[in-house]
């Protein structure tokens, strides 16, 4: 009750700054990178984002499928990745608000109190996960939800992948909710079976083998969507790349890298008991959507459950 009273307490704050402080002009003079494609609420939100006395990052009501990006929809869920190795928290959690994500995996994210920040700047809650030693500089992976929309369960796991790494430890965190599970990691740079490694360590988990609901995995894993971990491992276990593959001239048309590779993808695998269609891909066409905020681009899946 009492974080239900927190939660309305927030947003009749949140809609008394829209009506009083933003009105009907928008926001900034009507700077094109902070208005496109928002409410005033939306606004209204951003603003609270950036003010330090509100830091989400841990809990949530309880579990199921709430609110979402799909606007009235609740079968409609934008799963994201998103790479964030410049340390530019407070613009990247900026551009998870823009991009409205229900479900993010984030890669690269230096320390827990800069994961503090990227929850506060986002407006998300989640769950951070130290992958390196704890005696070496803090460094780590999460999964961020919405609010409203909380996992009715987390588990994180730890994978040791040693001195052919470019970092000796790995890991993952599942996410469960009512419709789905939702799988965040960032797989090894290695090319001496690290990959291959993490790929059967993530399937192996009782709560994969036995799940009767879609299950996506998102991150950067450090591959392409034809390798062979993909085709051996994943299709083979029935995942499929839900990105958009197509090439021109050698290059991803949706490269997440300046490169022209796709390191960040989303996999889904088929299940019969849930149905669900990919209703939007790719990457964010937004302002200001390029690569001084990350050396990766965001990569959005839309799905819609069907039934």
């Amino acid at each position: 009750m009492k974080k239900y009273l927190k939660n309305l307490f927030t947003f009749a704050f949140l809609f008394l700054m829209n009506m009083q402080i933003f009105g009907q002009s928008g926001w900034g003079g009507g700077n094109p990178y902070e208005v496109y494609w928002f409410t005033d609420m939306a606004h209204s939100l951003q603003w609270l984002a950036d003010n330090t006395w509100f830091t989400p990052c841990n809990g949530g009501g309880s579990g199921g499928n709430g609110d979402n990006g799909g606007g009235n929809d609740p079968n409609i869920k934008k799963i994201m990745t998103y790479n964030i190795a410049k340390n530019k928290y407070e613009e990247n959690g900026r551009d998870v608000i823009r991009l409205n994500g229900d479900i993010i995996a984030v890669q690269e994210i230096f320390s827990e109190s800069k994961f503090t920040k990227l929850c506060q700047h986002s407006l998300k809650y989640g769950e951070f996960l130290h992958t390196r030693h704890p005696f070496n500089i803090p460094y780590g992976i999460a999964l961020l939800w919405q609010w409203s929309n909380p996992p009715n369960q987390i588990i994180t796991e730890i994978v040791t992948t040693g001195s052919c790494d470019a970092d000796p430890r790995r890991g993952y965190i599942i996410g469960e909710w009512n419709d789905y599970i939702v799988v965040a990691t960032h797989f090894p740079t290695g090319n001496c079976g690290l990959k291959e490694m993490m790929a059967e360590h993530i399937l192996n988990q009782s709560i994969i083998q036995n799940a009767s609901k879609p299950i996506f995995i998102a991150g950067d894993l450090n591959t392409w969507h034809s390798s062979p971990i993909i085709v051996d491992i994943f299709n083979s276990n029935g995942f499929i790349v839900r990105n958009y593959t197509e090439k021109i001239d050698g290059k991803y048309v949706d490269a997440t890298r300046e490169s022209g590779e796709m390191p960040d993808l989303i996999l889904g695998n088929i299940n019969n008991t849930i149905v669900y269609e990919i209703i939007n891909k790719g990457i964010p066409n937004i302002p200001k959507m390029d690569f001084s905020l990350s050396d990766h681009l965001p990569y959005v899946v839309t799905i819609k459950i069907i039934s």
